[in-house]
């Protein structure tokens, strides 16, 4: 491997685990008010040996500082335990070494495996199907994308008690990706065989990385309809590109993700640069939000309850639709109702999990720019 490709690894690994230790900073805090789970268990199947060589931190060292922050911090958090996982024999040594070198929180219990991931998706499943009062989060983060198959990430979400965050080498499936069927090799086999698990009606074509993970992630919205699925890429140099797949059945969970995500990039909640020589997106992605908001609040009634869910699975916080309707109902477009047809209070929308959970129907919408 070139000092170049080396450097590529290192810079897009350092920015994964920043994302996957900031999800889990707000994740953990988050679960530790549910006042139901009394257990919470990490699943990390391609853990490597918990540091980098430059000396920076790997997914299992953030894991466990996060962890210990969150028990520093709040002394209702439930008890963890964490599973790190390698197939490499020499790898699992060192990350043993690195975790008895490492102060555990008292509540926390790791124990490690030296086993092929594949042998270890139906072991894990089970263990998550059992579940009582316990939640668990899976990261799978493959050196390539043989391994993995939507069969058994939806055993992972099977019972609705896990996240799954999966990171994938976009910047090397795409190489292949437009490749026609009769040129596929043995070699290029899996990677066909996880887009026909996407694309069940046929795979398309593919302009560009971006285009790729976004084919790719509505792809999966398709064959995943109970789910909510996200994204979030990692630009390494001008369209070289990796990405963190997203997949909860739990819509708070969806949520705090994607606060995540745009605490990190505010721009557009999509993507880490690593060099800011230009920008990765034109702004439509953004400036689509209130046109399909507008369509769909033209498309029948929506309630409060209803525009919740779908800013969220179109990968918007609430506070975005906030914005979206406040400019409407200053511009007087947006005409806000209550339930029995009275007028609404002004600028109060009620769009969040709390009203979602307890009053999904307060209030619709009415949406005409002829209507005053």
């Amino acid at each position: 491997m070139s000092n170049d490709t080396h450097k590529l690894m290192l810079d897009h690994s350092q920015a994964k685990v920043k994302l996957y230790g900031s999800y889990l900073a707000k994740y953990l805090p988050i679960i530790s008010q549910d006042r139901h789970t009394t257990n919470i268990h990490l699943y990390d199947l391609f853990s490597g040996e918990g540091i980098y060589e430059n000396g920076d931190k790997g997914s299992p060292l953030i894991a466990i500082d996060k962890i210990s922050s969150c028990y520093a911090s709040n002394n209702n958090m439930p008890k963890i335990n964490i599973t790190f996982n390698d197939i490499n024999s020499e790898v699992i040594a060192k990350l043993k070494t690195t975790i008895d070198n490492t102060q555990l929180p008292t509540n926390c219990t790791v124990r490690i495996f030296n086993k092929n991931y594949l042998d270890l998706v139906s072991e894990i499943s089970s263990e998550i199907t059992a579940f009582k009062n316990e939640k668990a989060i899976v990261f799978l983060d493959p050196k390539g994308y043989k391994e993995i198959s939507i069969a058994d990430i939806k055993a992972f979400l099977a019972v609705g008690k896990s996240e799954v965050l999966v990171f994938l080498p976009i910047r090397d499936m795409y190489r292949f990706a437009n490749m026609e069927s009769e040129n596929i090799s043995a070699g290029h086999e899996p990677l066909y065989k996880f887009m026909d698990e996407i694309f069940p009606t046929g795979i398309p074509k593919f302009e560009s990385q971006p285009d790729y993970i976004h084919k790719i992630k509505e792809g999966l919205k398709n064959i995943l309809p109970e789910y909510f699925v996200d994204t979030f890429m990692l630009e390494r140099e001008p369209g070289q590109f990796f990405a963190l797949f997203f997949f909860t059945g739990h819509i708070y969970g969806f949520e705090k993700m994607l606060e995540t995500k745009w605490d990190i990039d505010k721009e557009q909640g999509r993507a880490f640069r690593y060099e800011q020589s230009g920008t990765m997106f034109s702004g439509t992605e953004v400036l689509d939000f209130p046109k399909k908001l507008e369509d769909y609040i033209c498309s029948g009634r929506k309630y409060n309850g209803d525009v919740y869910y779908f800013s969220l699975h179109e990968g918007f916080l609430p506070r975005h639709a906030n914005e979206v309707l406040r400019n409407w109902q200053e511009q007087d477009i947006l005409n806000v109702l209550n339930a029995d047809g009275s007028a609404g209070r002004k600028k109060a929308f009620y769009i969040t999990y709390q009203e979602y959970k307890s009053e999904p129907r307060k209030i619709y919408f009415n949406y005409n720019p002829t209507l005053f």
